[in-house]
């Protein structure tokens, strides 16, 4: 998986590196790219046939951790190009393009390695506190760490079965998405899936809504909770207060999902 490199002015030979880290290798074509090279910012994007944009490192030739998928036409990217700023996708014989803002350029730099114990499903960073907290899926526990991965204890979130937990700002509380069958706005039972707000670092609620069975994601900004359900054949996000966990409708996400 090598790159070549060359003289602009002359075609003279400059070099090489290999490609290494995340990668679509295969001697298959539909790994390989086809017209799929690009240089934005100082990066490589390499474009494979099946779809995949990867950022990787000119110098070093290694993967820095940012990639996406495109939806050309058809099957296949053949054609890539760069068009004010963007990245432009295409297949064989058609004449639809789609073009993509990309990341910035420090987007995806792995700045530091952090070690801790994330036990199970979900988790999440308490901005009030400047905490990483994990749940332990099969128990109500949450443990938290301190910024550089330090165990600062743990406390009872009263609830188990816990998908994501999400902050709001410097809000001194958490929503949690419990998993589960049976949609439920009170109560708790193994079955039972709702989303949650809890005070502090308690499990004293604040409120607790259902929009959905097998609810397991959860974001909150502002005055709004988003939250969905774990199956991908459903598109819709719920939306809720963030005072009252109220029902503030819901809407349908769009497009290729990959």
């Amino acid at each position: 998986y090598t790159l070549y490199k060359m003289d602009r002015n002359n075609g003279g030979n400059k070099g090489s590196v290999n490609l290494s880290g995340w990668g679509q290798w295969s001697s298959s074509s539909t790994y390989a790219p086809y017209d799929g090279l690009e240089v934005v910012d100082g990066k490589l994007w390499r474009i494979t046939r099946n779809r995949y944009a990867a950022r990787y490192n000119l110098t070093t030739g290694k993967f820095d951790g940012v990639y996406f998928y495109t939806t050309p036409g058809s099957s296949y990217v053949e054609n890539t190009f760069m068009k004010d700023g963007k990245l432009c996708v295409g297949s064989y014989g058609r004449n639809d393009m789609n073009c993509y803002e990309l990341p910035d350029a420090n987007l995806g730099s792995l700045n530091r390695n952090i070690s801790m114990n994330t036990y199970s499903h979900g988790g999440g960073y308490h901005n009030k506190y400047s905490e990483f907290w994990y749940n332990n899926y099969s128990s109500s526990t949450i443990y938290r760490y301190d910024r550089n991965g330090k165990a600062m204890g743990n406390f009872n979130g009263g609830h188990t079965n816990v998908r994501q937990i999400a902050t709001n700002g410097t809000e001194d509380a958490y929503y949690m998405a419990r998993y589960g069958s049976s949609a439920s706005a009170s109560g708790v039972n193994s079955s039972y899936t709702y989303i949650v707000k809890n005070k502090g670092k308690t499990s004293t609620k604040i409120w607790q809504a259902a929009a959905s069975s097998y609810m397991s994601s959860v974001a909150v900004d502002g005055a709004t909770v988003y939250s969905q359900r774990y199956y991908s054949s459903h598109p819709t996000v719920y939306m809720m207060k963030s005072t009252t966990g109220q029902s503030l409708g819901s809407f349908n996400l769009t497009g290729s999902i990959g």
